[in-house]
């Protein structure tokens, strides 16, 4: 998901959409590293450890904005 903002000047580009999915797939290995998802290529599997996270974290990760509009 790209968003926008308001009065940006930023024009995206084949080269910002490499660049994205250089950090996604930056990210991911990450998580691997940590145990917490299976990667092959572009494919990937949560693992028990991940999901504790997401079972913890559910009410931040599903309310986000307005979580972030009180900080």
């Amino acid at each position: 998901m790209l968003i926008k903002t308001k009065g940006s000047k930023e024009r995206f580009t084949k080269t910002n959409d490499i660049r994205i999915d250089q950090e996604v797939q930056h990210t991911f290995k990450n998580f691997h590293k940590l145990r917490w998802i299976n990667l092959k290529e572009d494919d990937f599997t949560n693992l028990p450890e991940f999901q504790r996270i997401t079972r913890k974290f559910a009410d931040y990760i599903n309310h986000i904005d307005e979580w972030l509009k009180e900080e």
